[in-house]
């Protein structure tokens, strides 16, 4: 599955406790599939003190090491979030429905004496069947008259572009 991959150095901080973060987010997803959202980041040393993630403006899942159990979920309708796979780098969601679209954003921050926090976000699309397959065709299309076209005739959960 295509990945929107967005690297950041500091978009919100410039900090030395975090660095290289990379958020990896499918752009589409089938409704009734499951999908795992990844963030990765280097504390460089730093303690962690918890990792936070939104769908558009309201948490749904937040990781803390020193809490017991550290991880939370917070209902949102649509977001059902497999507790069992998920951690502080990667948080699973099953069966998404059309309603979940929209912008994710992981929360990095990292414990004291810093403090430090980053953000990053990218768009993902949960579509049907119908919907991948048209935009699936017309990426085809594109990809003879386009030969850098991002679809490569593998899965068809890579071609829907959210913007």
């Amino acid at each position: 599955m295509s990945e929107m991959n967005v690297d950041n150095e500091s978009r919100i901080n410039s900090s030395k406790s975090l660095k290289g973060m990379r958020l990896n987010v499918p752009r589409a997803v089938r409704v009734g599939h499951s999908v795992t959202l990844g963030c990765e980041y280097d504390l460089e040393g730093s303690p962690l003190y918890s990792v936070k993630w939104y769908r558009d403006s309201g948490e749904f899942y937040r990781y803390v090491p020193k809490e017991e159990p550290p991880t939370r979920v917070f209902p949102q309708p649509g977001l059902h979030v497999d507790v069992s796979v998920s951690d502080a780098h990667n948080v699973t969601l099953m069966s998404v429905g059309r309603n979940i679209s929209g912008l994710f954003q992981c929360e990095v921050s990292a414990d004291a004496p810093l403090f430090h926090t980053q953000i990053m976000s990218a768009p993902m699309t949960v579509a049907d069947d119908k919907i991948i397959e048209v935009a699936k065709e017309a990426d085809d299309t594109d990809s003879e008259a386009d030969t850098d076209s991002e679809f490569d005739g593998g899965d068809v959960d890579d071609v829907i572009a959210t913007d």
